[in-house]
This record gives C-alpha cells, sequence and structure tokens, in this order.
C-alpha cells in the first residue's frame, strides 16, 4: 500500500518539527484537570530548541514547569525519527523510574493524527518499535545499572534527588562520550551533590544549562505564586521555586559547612579505630549508614544504603554485599545502631531487631528524645571543635539531607518530611548510641543452626 502524499509530507514536517510534533499529536495527563492537550507555550518551544540543538544538557527548574512531560515527548519523538537506537530513562529510584515509562505508554496510547510504528513491546521496563529498532528502557537508580549499555540518549529525572548519582554518571559518561546524548532534569535539592555541582560548573561537564523558572509561564502571575507558596517554608520555596541551591535557613544542622564537614576519601580499614553501622527500619526507605571512627576521633560516614521498598530479608542481604565490597565482616563492626521501635514484633510475631540479631548482626538501641540527639550531633559540627563529623562526597544521600533537614514551625523539631528524616534518623541513632548519657541496651546475638 502507497502512502499519499499529504501523509507522507506530514510526517516528513514532524521529522525535522518535534514541537510541531507534539503539540498536533500528543496528549498528556494534568493530575487535578486529567487529559489535557499538549501546551501551546513560548517556553516549551524553547526548551524543545535547547534539547534539539544540544547533546549534553543540565535543566535547573522550578516545580509545576512541564520540564518532564515536555523531555519524555522529545525522547518519543527521537525514538520515532530518529531510530534506531536505545534510549534510557532514569529517576530517583526504581518506582519513579517505570512511572516516567508509564507516561510514554499514556502518550502512545492517546496519540491522534499519527500512526506509531508497530511496538515490538510494551512493559513497565522497556517500549520497543519493531521495525525501526528502536528501545526505551526504564534503569533502577543503582550504580551499575548503565554499564551494559550504549544508548542514544539518556534522560535523568529528579536528578538532584537520586541516591548514588556520582556512580551512575561514572558508569554513564564513557557510553554517551562515545555519540550519546544527555539530559538532566531537577528542581534544586541543596549545595552538594553532583547535579549541584554540575549547574554550578556546567562548562566542566561540557554542559549546556538551562533555567527554567516559572517566571518563564505568562500564567504563572504574581496571584498564583500568593496561592502556590501558602504551606512553604521560604528555605523552601526559594529551593524549590526560585531554584536557588543554598542551605535552608530553617537548617537543623546549620553548623554543617560542605567545606569543612565533606571529604572525597577511599575507605581502608586501617584508618579507622571503630567501624559501625546505623540503620534506620522501613520498607519504603530502608537506611544503613557505614560509619568509622578516625585517628583523630572524628565521626566519618564512608558509605551508604538508601533503599526503595525492600523487604527485610532484601534489606539484609544488601547490607551484606556492601560489607563485602569494603571488605568487612561483622566481627568488623563493634555494633549496629537502630531505632528502638525495631523491637516491636510486626505480624510474624517477630521484630525486625529479632531478625538481624538472627542474622549474627550485634544490634545496639536505646530509646532517647529526638531533641537531645539533635542537640548532640549539633555540638560536632561546633566550628571550634577539632574531632568533627566528616561524610564521604560518595555518599550523595545524607551530604543532600543533611543540608535539606529543615525545622518546624515551632523551630525545636526536625520535619518529618519522608525523604531527608530516614538517613537523619540513622546518624541520630549512632551518636545517641555511641555518645548519648543514658545507658543502650545491647541485644545479645540468637546464633541459629542452618
Amino acid at each position: 500500500m502507497f502512502m499519499e502524499k499529504k501523509s507522507f509530507l506530514k510526517i516528513l514536517e514532524y521529522s525535522r518539527n518535534p514541537y510541531k510534533f507534539m503539540k498536533e499529536t500528543l496528549t498528556t495527563l494534568h493530575p487535578v484537570l486529567g487529559k489535557k492537550t499538549f501546551p501551546d507555550k513560548p517556553y516549551i518551544d524553547t526548551l524543545i530548541e535547547v534539547l534539539l540543538s544540544n547533546r549534553f544538557v543540565i535543566i535547573a527548574k522550578s516545580r509545576q514547569m512541564f520540564a518532564t512531560w515536555a523531555a519524555l515527548s522529545f525522547l518519543l519523538w527521537k525514538a520515532i525519527f530518529e531510530g534506531p537506537g536505545q534510549y534510557l530513562v532514569f529517576s530517583k529510584n526504581e518506582r519513579s523510574a517505570k512511572e516516567l515509562l508509564s507516561r510514554l505508554h499514556f502518550l502512545m496510547q492517546n496519540i491522534e493524527n499519527f500512526e506509531l510504528p508497530e511496538i515490538g513491546r510494551q512493559t513497565t521496563e522497556e517500549i520497543s518499535f519493531r521495525y525501526i529498532d528502536s528501545r526505551i528502557t526504564s534503569l533502577p537508580a543503582t550504580p551499575d545499572a548503565p554499564r551494559m549499555y550504549s544508548p542514544k540518549g539518556v534522560l535523568w529525572d529528579e536528578m538532584a534527588f537520586t541516591p548514588y548519582a556520582d556512580e551512575i554518571w561514572a558508569a554513564l559518561k564513557p557510553a554517551i562520550d562515545s555519540g550519546g546524548a544527555f539530559w538532566g532534569i531537577s528542581t534544586s535539592a541543596g549545595p552538594s551533590g553532583l547535579f549541584c555541582k554540575m549547574v554550578r560548573n556546567p562548562l566542566d561537564y561540557g554542559f549546556f544549562l538551562h533555567w527554567l523558572h516559572y517566571s518563564s509561564d505568562v500564567e504563572k502571575d504574581i496571584s498564583w505564586k500568593m496561592q502556590c507558596k501558602r504551606g512553604y517554608s521560604e528555605a523552601t520555596w526559594r529551593r524549590e521555586y526560585e531554584i536557588t541551591f543554598e542551605q535552608a535557613a530553617n537548617a537543623v544542622y546549620y553548623g554543617f559547612n560542605l567545606q569543612r564537614n565533606t571529604i572525597d576519601l577511599d575507605f581502608k580499614k586501617e584508618n579507622f579505630n571503630a567501624l559501625f553501622r546505623s540503620i534506620d527500619f522501613g520498607f519504603v526507605t530502608p537506611v544503613c549508614l557505614y560509619i568509622g571512627i578516625s585517628n583523630n576521633d572524628s565521626v566519618f560516614v564512608f558509605g551508604e544504603i538508601v533503599g526503595d521498598r525492600m523487604t527485610l530479608n532484601q534489606f539484609i542481604e544488601e547490607i551484606k554485599c556492601k560489607d563485602k565490597s569494603f571488605g568487612l565482616e561483622e566481627e568488623d563492626f563493634e555494633f549496629t545502631s537502630c531505632d528502638p521501635a525495631g523491637g516491636s514484633p510486626g505480624e510474624t510475631g517477630i521484630s525486625p531487631i529479632e531478625r538481624f540479631n538472627a542474622e549474627g548482626f550485634k544490634m545496639k538501641w536505646c530509646t532517647s528524645r529526638i531533641a537531645d540527639g539533635v542537640d548532640l550531633i549539633r555540638g560536632w559540627l561546633e566550628e571550634d571543635r577539632e574531632a568533627t563529623i566528616l561524610l564521604n562526597t560518595r555518599c550523595s544521600r545524607i551530604c543532600n539531607d543533611i543540608q535539606g533537614y529543615e525545622l518546624d514551625s515551632s523551630g525545636e523539631l526536625p520535619i518529618k518530611d519522608g525523604f531527608c528524616d530516614h538517613t537523619m534518623d540513622a546518624l541520630r541513632y549512632f551518636f545517641i548510641n555511641r555518645y548519648g548519657i543514658r545507658k543502650p541496651k545491647f541485644q545479645q546475638i540468637v546464633k541459629v543452626r542452618n
């Protein structure tokens, strides 16, 4: 069957003009208003032109700027009109990466005035077009996830909030240096981490930096700003919407100094007098920090695990793998501190602490007020203190979290934000159990026969 000349010319026009393709064929999904035609706004046209004209782009944005939908639509356009090739999508965790692919599914299922190439595979992890040999794959945010790929393009959403960002970038860089494109998108997560470094020094990374501030959208006027700003602290508003990379004005750990309290250092067992782990239990975001006491008595966080929807068994196995990567065994740790709430039995009648004890972990915990632990850590961050807290810059999550950890409206207690508090709780458990004045409970190891 021959294609009509009119259809051929339309396809040719779309292949040369991605924004026209998007406006005339794609429908997006608004969280409140439902299905919406692709918006015809000058700032989105500019964004697409930036992506089209530059191979490496870093996009620092305000929230609610349609940037993710626009970037996904551009990725779909490239997969259709510039195949064959493989395209990768990342986000802050596996669930978020799959959400990106679900948005692509929505774009494809609701396309109008255009016939898509034949689809070969369409799952929560991959979309492929059969005859043009073009694929889009979502990957979990793990250090080794991208190593086996040679992508034609990479879209990394929520980049500032992705754990192991430096390791992921190290794995990606050789592949994209050989010809792939890269688009990193995020709001600010504070003054540290890979995304912040790229925004502050784009030329060092060979990037084109594109700022996407809410003022670019004429619909976001003064009345919108007043309405949107309600409920935000000034510091949070500035990060989320004004795209600032400053430390929070109401930071819990205001004494933390990026220059003084971070260091890029390879772990060597002989550099430490004592080693510890500290755990914050949880299925959604379990955390394990690896902590050493250096020869000058400073507390050095040299490793981290930040999980995503892990069972206790999976979390335990992840910790054992991490131990092995450092060349450590259980006998090398003095104890593993944890939340005393981990002593409560779950539905199985066995508490998380008992589960860890059964695996040979030396668990230690004590009951304390949050304010006591916070005050203890603040003391260690005082400028005139010789022994201090040091964070390995490779532990990107805790480096971000300690700067983004904010006080509530009372100014007394940290906000339970569901993000920063996981690593911060784990850090607090360590200090309370190691340096706190109350006598901690030390659970005896339960030996289990195989």
